[in-house]
């Protein structure tokens, strides 16, 4: 064998996870790492296969063909992949992966909490495939810094806290990133909008309206922000900005800006207020910012009011009426000397629509409300609800089901639909004449 060596070793080994355990550390101790990942999958199985043989022949243990064949593929995953959450990462029914310890491991699917079978064999284990983790994101995690937030290479985030700060063992949490990004209809389908929703929140996009996508943690703002982001007319220019670069945008004349963390030596970062000052020299039409939670909120305000109609943002909140005062909290904790009253005066001028999305307790994401920002009067913001999902009850499956209720109002940007020839289409959203 080119990559693998063996060495013999007497102990025995009663118990399956024992195995496991004792057939990997010899190996780890006899591979040669560099021969190793030159190698197909393919050729790695055969290796371990062949090891797995020779170390069962070694010290006279017998298992079935289907057990070597199990041990075969946890350890391929242990040497290249995620160990036993690899085939939950396959998985597309599950959204994401949350190991509160190695041996505590939770699922979310369908938008539903649910506990699984899987575990780590032990803590050092789940420790060497976070460590694993973090060296894939090029990022360094042990006591000096024991968290991270990164991106995988396939796009899914992750975070990783060590012990002892994460008092009960390494947590690791995965968010995953799905290759085909959900299309406006499939929303539909899945009872997030409605298709007067949906119709008018297209119009909304190709007549260069200024959103922001509001909700909590994991109400699926990314998502949404995504999917009306993919129907900007592909004649346009777009830069997204974000912290992890989330976006699947298809437009031609697109350029994606990612932040980047300090180094080791606290130096390097470029945050998303850096990139979004650099990205007004780049000729930008429309500018998508991932997430607005900072110094950023001033300048994202300034671009929507200096001629970049149709940029979109996401901002965290319990409510649409609540994200203007989050905006409002931003702006005034990075710039002291701005009176509340110019800062209402710029949100309200910048901001046309506020989109809130919000998981309900069946697990259900929907966009709940949708705001106007109309006006600033006297020192406050107007606004006009537009549409707002009322619970009516449960179905057969506990799950609620509830109307949306239209305004009678017309939009205040109402011109800018005006000037992308949509208004009989918007004025069928609303059932007005």
């Amino acid at each position: 064998m080119a990559a693998i060596n063996f060495s013999k070793k007497n102990r025995e080994i009663d118990h399956d996870i024992e195995l496991v355990e004792a057939i990997y550390t010899e190996l780890l101790h006899v591979i040669d790492s560099e021969a190793v990942f030159k190698l197909s999958e393919e050729a790695i199985l055969q290796e371990v296969e062949d090891f797995i043989h020779q170390y069962c022949a070694t010290h006279a243990i017998h298992i079935s063909s289907e057990k070597k064949k199990s041990i075969t593929v946890d350890i391929k995953n242990d040497l290249l992949g995620f160990g036993p959450i690899d085939h939950l990462l396959a998985d597309e029914t599950v959204t994401e992966i949350m190991v509160n310890n190695h041996h505590n491991i939770y699922v979310e699917r369908r938008g539903r909490l649910e506990p699984v079978s899987l575990r780590f064999r032990n803590e050092r284990h789940l420790l060497n495939i976070a460590r694993r983790i973090a060296h894939q994101v090029h990022r360094r995690i042990d006591v000096a810094s024991p968290m991270v937030d990164a991106r995988l290479p396939d796009g899914s985030r992750v975070n990783i806290v060590l012990s002892p700060i994460a008092v009960d063992g390494v947590a690791l949490t995965i968010r995953k990133f799905f290759k085909n990004p959900l299309k406006i209809e499939e929303l539909v389908e899945k009872n997030s909008i409605s298709a007067n929703i949906a119709k008018f929140l297209k119009i909304c996009a190709v007549s260069r309206v200024n959103i922001i996508v509001t909700g909590g943690t994991g109400t699926g703002k990314t998502t949404l922000l995504n999917v009306i982001s993919g129907m900007i007319p592909e004649d346009e220019r777009v830069i997204t900005i974000e912290d992890s670069a989330e976006l699947q945008l298809s437009i031609p004349n697109l350029i994606r800006l990612e932040a980047r963390l300090s180094n080791t030596e606290d130096k390097g970062e470029i945050t998303i207020h850096d990139l979004l000052k650099n990205c007004l020299r780049m000729r930008p039409d429309r500018i998508i910012v991932g997430e607005v939670r900072g110094a950023e909120s001033f300048e994202m305000l300034k671009a929507l009011n200096t001629g970049h109609d149709g940029s979109m943002s996401t901002v965290h909140s319990n409510g649409a009426e609540e994200c203007l005062l989050r905006l409002e909290n931003m702006v005034s904790t990075y710039n002291a000397g701005i009176s509340s009253a110019t800062i209402r005066s710029q949100i309200a001028s910048a901001i046309d629509l506020i989109v809130y999305v919000k998981r309900f307790r069946d697990g259900t994401r929907r966009v709940s409300e949708i705001l106007d920002v109309v006006d600033q009067k006297e020192g406050n913001i107007v606004t006009n609800m537009l549409f707002r999902f009322e619970p009516k009850g449960l179905d057969s499956n506990q799950f609620i089901v509830g109307d949306y209720v239209a305004s009678t109002v017309s939009p205040s940007f109402y011109d800018k639909i005006l000037m992308a020839h949509h208004i009989d289409e918007m004025k069928e959203c609303f059932g007005l004449k």
